[in-house]
């Protein structure tokens, strides 16, 4: 069961992977690349939710707890492989958002360092989803967090 999970895992990645790198062509200027990528996310975990509540709930045993020396190689593998999946998301934010630097978009700042702030607010909007939020589209949360990224909150 466990290989199954992690190759269904693996698959649908790679078709997430493929459908955001696609828009990194498409798009004309950063705030259309940003727009049409959460946007590819977004429908990606909504289509997805039911395999990311099993991995919100899997993962913690697996990583820190009691699963953590008896879980089969296969989950793991899969779940040693969050670390690698996280710094591809961070390299492509920073990608993205190193174009709208170059733009004049955003500020001069590390766009690693403004990758991590952004995958960050994504993935704990996206862990109140899972948890808190059944039956709202994960692509509703999104436009918040992208105001708040692009504009902050002072008034």
């Amino acid at each position: 069961k466990e290989e199954i999970f992690a190759t269904l895992l693996q698959t649908h990645l790679e078709g997430l992977w493929e459908a955001l790198d696609a828009q990194m062509s498409r798009a004309t200027n950063f705030l259309e690349l940003i727009h049409h990528v959460t946007t590819v996310y977004a429908g990606y975990m909504d289509e997805n939710r039911r395999l990311f509540i099993i991995i919100h709930r899997t993962f913690p045993a697996v990583v820190w707890g009691p699963m953590a020396e008896t879980a089969p190689s296969e989950l793991r593998k899969m779940m040693d492989s969050k670390g690698d999946l996280y710094d591809r998301f961070i390299e492509l934010a920073a990608r993205i958002l190193q174009r709208g630097i170059d733009e004049g978009v955003l500020r001069d700042l590390d766009p690693r360092r403004l990758a991590v702030i952004l995958v960050g607010a994504m993935d704990s909007v996206n862990q109140l989803w899972l948890t808190e939020e059944e039956g709202r589209p994960f692509a509703d949360t999104l436009p918040l967090v992208l105001d708040v990224f692009l504009n902050g909150v002072r008034k």
